[in-house]
């Protein structure tokens, strides 16, 4: 009877040590940058982009002016379900309290910026306004193997891949590194 118990308890260890081995990931595989050697210096071409403004996009608009009354006036804020900012609607229409409906689909954030600028000067809101617009909806969704996997928003409206994995726990060892897809929206078309 110890016999039989000692051959299947031997039998049991050799299946778990056999799933083990079969079942092991080469640390090559979970390194990142393999074809990279270490004292290598990688010239980086710094293309600045600009973003361009979508329908459903959440803006922060910040007016300043010389008087201090008007720069409080200008920056009311209208508040939204994601947050406080300025929606860009259906339509493409951003409204801004004193200035009106602007027509901001479509158009990078200085011109936009600018646009609001001549506004102000046109209608003699304000005297040398100074407009900054920044994009506060900015997101990205990062799914599959990865530690944490979901919506991750981007402050400054620029991140890169390492980034964006790292910020969603880094792909877990059953990730394939060499399998990775990127989806990035365009307009109205997914690249």
């Amino acid at each position: 009877m110890k016999k039989t118990n000692f051959h299947l308890y031997t039998l049991f260890l050799g299946f778990i040590l056999l799933g083990c081995l079969n079942s092991c990931i080469t640390s090559k595989d979970l390194a990142y940058f393999n074809n990279i050697r270490r004292d290598s210096v990688s010239n980086i071409q710094f293309q600045q982009l600009e973003t361009i403004i979508s329908k459903n996009d959440v803006l922060q608009i910040n007016i300043s002016t010389l008087d201090e009354t008007i720069t409080r006036m200008l920056n009311t804020v209208n508040s939204t379900g994601s947050g406080t900012g300025y929606l860009v609607d259906e339509t493409g229409i951003v409204k801004i309290p004193f200035i009106g409906a602007v027509k901001a689909s479509g158009l990078t954030k200085h011109q936009l910026a600018d646009l609001i600028t001549t506004k102000l000067l046109d209608q003699k809101i304000a005297k040398d306004p100074i407009v900054s617009v920044r994009i506060i909806s900015y997101k990205i969704t990062v799914l599959g193997e990865v530690g944490h996997p979901g919506v991750i928003p981007v402050p400054s409206e620029r991140i890169t891949f390492p980034e964006a994995l790292a910020s969603a726990g880094d792909l877990t060892v059953y990730g394939k590194r060499y399998n990775v897809l990127l989806i990035r929206e365009n307009g109205d078309k997914r690249i």
